[in-house]
């Protein structure tokens, strides 16, 4: 049986609601929409990437993270799989950060948090994907990249 998506409600992140809050709502439109376009990779749908922002989340603040660095964590996380499709041919990671980079979803990141922060955040979802030591080969100093400079 076919998990139901509803529909979000409109977002507004200048009516007071908290910016997790509205990139949550953010995926569950996009899902929504390619699941009924019948794009939606089931195994990444809305459980997955969820689960991997409130780890990430979590993380951050289990190894003594400040708030905004969770909230970053978590905003990478829900949309670490934005532009994976199903039956993906190209690889989705750096397609995500440029979608992130390039989105009125982004726009409303950086308005909030930086370009700085919206930079960081689109390099951890191009590079989440690879193994770590295969970041490191090809950015040495991957934890202060632009990820412009990677996508």
């Amino acid at each position: 049986k076919e998990p139901v998506i509803e529909p979000p409600t409109s977002i507004n992140i200048n009516e007071g609601r908290g910016m997790l809050q509205d990139a949550t709502e953010m995926i569950k439109r996009i899902f929504y929409i390619r699941n009924a376009k019948g794009q939606l990779s089931k195994a990444h749908a809305f459980d997955h990437v969820e689960a991997v922002a409130r780890n990430a989340y979590e993380y951050v603040i289990e190894k003594g993270g400040d708030e905004e660095t969770a909230e970053r964590a978590y905003i990478a996380g829900i949309f670490h799989d934005v532009e994976r499709k199903k039956n993906e041919k190209l690889p989705h990671a750096p397609l995500g950060a440029k979608w992130l980079l390039t989105s009125r979803e982004g726009r409303k990141i950086a308005e909030r948090y930086g370009e700085n922060a919206l930079n960081q955040i689109a390099f951890a979802i191009a590079l989440h994907s690879l193994a770590f030591d295969k970041v490191l080969a090809l950015k040495p100093n991957a934890n202060r990249t632009d990820a412009k400079a990677v996508i």
